[in-house]
Order: C-alpha cells, then structure tokens, then sequence
C-alpha cells in the first residue's frame, strides 16, 4: 500500500477549512470539511480528525475475530465518539464532514457523515462507493437535478448530517473487497465543486505516482476555479 495526500486552499476561500490524516501502519486515512458559514471550521475539521484517530487508535489493531460489519462499525463509533467532542466543545456552534477508511488485508471498511466522498479506481474505471448526505445529491437521486446543475445549485453546500451539529450522529459505514491494482481516492466536496468525475478518472489513470496524482487532481481544480477547499488523498493497493 503505498499513498499520498494534498490539502489545498483553492481559489476562493479565505481559509483552508479541510484537513485530512494518513497513518499508513494501521492503514486509517480520514478526510474531513469544516462547514463553511459556522465558526472555527478549520478547527472543527481538526478536532474531528484528532478524536477519530484517537478513538481507532485505542481500538487498533483490529481484532481479527470480528465479522466484516462490526469491522465497519468500528469506525462508525469512532465518529461517534469525535461528534460527541465537538459537540461538547462547540455545542452546535461548529460542525464537520468526515470520510473514514481502514484498509485491512483484501478488505478496505469505511464510515462517513457529509459530502466527503470515496472512489474506486479499477481496471480504467471510477465507482463511488458512498452516498453523500446532501441536499444536492438527494435532489440529483430523485431526478430533480442534472450532475451538472448540482455543482452550481444554490442549494450545493448544504449538507443534511454532519459532526458537532446535534448530539446524535448517525454515520453510514460500508465494506468492499479490494484487488490488486485498485487506486482508493478520498476528497472533500471541493474537489468535484468545479470539475466532473470523468475528469478525475482521467487524472487517476494518467497518473501513476501518488504524489503526482494528487497535485494534478488539485490543479484541475483550482485551473476550473477553485471555489472550495480541496482536499484528496491517494491510495493504492
């Protein structure tokens, strides 16, 4: 497994809100996106990533008796428990989007709240394997919006769960089998604000070293425009 990651300001924001965590020994990469309009976003997104880190840290390394979906809740309760810290030192006052992923033998488990977003790259391909908690993609699912009126919807940065809003948090969590070959990429929302995802599928497959994938990845971006944060993480298997 080898990886790499990049946190850019983009074009228009005063502040880079984004922040991600990369710890290749336990194989946990988490992604997160303070939410613009709140206060402290930039510290939302690093209490969030210190707290889950921390929580999968004590629990880590896994162990090897648990079945495929209490592997998947692991991280599940780690954002659980990150929530709870926000929420404690924020009181609704600040919140986050968070992706989680652990990648484990043949298997790679993740958990997320939010708009952050995990793809698949195989055989020249990009699947997405989680469904953002927005607005936008719940209009775009029922056929209200194109791809395309999404990005420059009104409505695109309004996330419907989130860290640190409420004292409950309900994270989706997740499993696929992974192969050989496969490229794993996690961003926040910034990333696809101003490019599609037949551009980020092309970037991934033209672009062999992870580094180098991640810097052309935040680019596009940014040449598109760069109204977000961006933020991307690499990794292949």
């Amino acid at each position: 497994m080898v990886f790499a990651g990049i946190s850019d300001r983009g074009q228009r924001k005063a502040e880079n809100e984004d922040a991600f965590l990369s710890d290749g020994q336990r194989g946990l990469f988490i992604v997160a996106d303070g939410i613009g309009g709140m206060i402290d976003g930039a510290r939302a997104a690093s209490v969030v990533i210190e707290h889950t880190h921390r929580a999968l840290c004590a629990e880590s390394p896994p162990s090897p008796g648990l079945a495929p979906p209490e592997r998947a809740l692991e991280l599940a309760e780690a954002l659980g428990t990150a929530n709870s810290a926000l929420w404690q030192l924020k009181s609704g006052r600040s919140g986050a989007t968070c992706l989680v992923i652990r990648v484990t033998g043949d298997s790679l488990y993740f958990a997320h709240a939010g708009d952050c977003k995990l793809y698949l790259y195989r055989h020249c391909g990009l699947t997405q394997l989680n469904r953002e908690h927005s607005l936008v993609r719940r209009l775009v699912d029922g056929g209200h919006l194109t791809e395309a009126e999404a990005r420059t919807s009104k409505y695109r940065n309004v996330v419907e769960r989130a860290l640190g809003i409420a004292e409950a948090l309900e994270p989706e969590s997740g499993r696929i089998a992974l192969e050989k070959g496969d490229r794993v990429l996690l961003c926040s929302d910034g990333l696809l604000a101003d490019i599609c995802a037949d551009e980020v599928e092309a970037l991934l497959g033209e672009h062999a070293q992870e580094q180098r994938c991640c810097e052309a990845l935040v680019d596009a971006a940014n040449a598109a425009g760069g109204s977000d944060n961006i933020t991307v993480v690499v990794v292949d298997i």
